[in-house]
């Protein structure tokens, strides 16, 4: 705690605040989820291909740059920004949910215009998924882990309340056996509920589903999701892979003098290829746009 207030006394006293090593204040989570639904906004008001690339491409060197000088800087800062619950983690959770909201509105106006458009709930699901998996599956919103995606396929986990009671004290959580239960009930049943009605939508429209999915290769949405998914799976075994490059014996002192771990290198990938999923979700948007009507002269 020491070194903390050390180090948020050498920042701005607003910015200082920000950055706590807590939760972050709930306005400013509010504020930034609001910052990225208007970078969104402003995106899909402008659907022209070349500046919606070049402005890819300089976003993407911006944000690596960043990061390098950031961490080059001052490592404390960098470290407690990656942190768990803190602003990169939160941030790619917003990217994501404005992601998901995007290819699910051009879902719904394709059905309400009589064209199904399975792809767009096949990317909703996917990348809610990922919302709900970088924010620990509603732990800031509960106070504490509620739900574990270990349990999810376990019968046992579902008939017996006694199995939390041996999973409580095999993994020492603080929660008591009665919450784990009932949450794993609530949440595990909302999951099931949306897998199952977005499942049997794909399947319902799958020679639709397979149409976009041949052609996702080709088209700008499918380039931004394969990327996106590519560096958003390899980001946390990277991120292993650095952590143990810093064991050598040149880094190691170095490593434990600042407490570093991989998620100094997993966070910021993470948050670049939700990036790509936002960019993918409004290549989606705009490539499924209704066709302007030429007004009759």
């Amino acid at each position: 705690m020491d070194g903390l207030t050390g180090m948020s006394s050498r920042l701005p006293f607003t910015f200082a605040c920000l950055l706590r090593k807590t939760l972050l204040p709930e306005p400013f989570v509010w504020s930034l989820l609001g910052a990225v639904v208007l970078a969104a906004v402003l995106l899909l008001r402008n659907p022209a291909k070349r500046p919606f690339r070049r402005g890819f491409i300089v976003l993407s060197i911006a944000w690596f740059a960043s990061v390098a000088i950031l961490a080059a800087a001052d490592i404390h800062l960098y470290q407690l920004l990656t942190e768990e619950n803190h602003l990169i983690e939160w941030l790619t959770a917003d990217v994501l949910l404005v992601a998901s909201c995007i290819v699910l509105a051009a879902a719904v106006r394709s059905a309400r215009r009589g064209r199904p458009l399975p792809m767009g709930v096949f990317l909703w699901g996917g990348f809610f998924l990922a919302f709900a998996r970088e924010l620990e599956w509603g732990q800031p919103f509960f106070g504490a882990k509620a739900w574990y995606s270990r349990n999810l396929f376990r019968l046992r986990a579902y008939l017996d309340p006694g199995y939390f009671v041996q999973f409580r004290a095999k993994y020492r959580l603080p929660e008591s056996a009665e919450f784990l239960y009932q949450a794993h009930l609530i949440i595990s049943a909302i999951f099931i509920v949306l897998a199952v009605l977005a499942g049997w939508y794909v399947l319902w429209h799958w020679r639709d589903f397979l149409s976009h999915l041949r052609r996702a290769p080709r088209e700008s949405f499918g380039r931004y999701f394969l990327l996106g998914t590519a560096v958003y799976i390899a980001a946390q075994p990277l991120g292993r892979l650095f952590e143990r490059l810093l064991t050598s014996p040149l880094l190691l002192s170095w490593r434990k003098a600042n407490h570093l771990g991989h998620r100094i290198l997993d966070e910021p990938l993470e948050l670049w290829a939700a990036g790509c999923f936002l960019w993918a979700a409004i290549a989606f948007w705009n490539a499924h746009r209704e066709p302007r009507r030429e007004v009759a002269q």
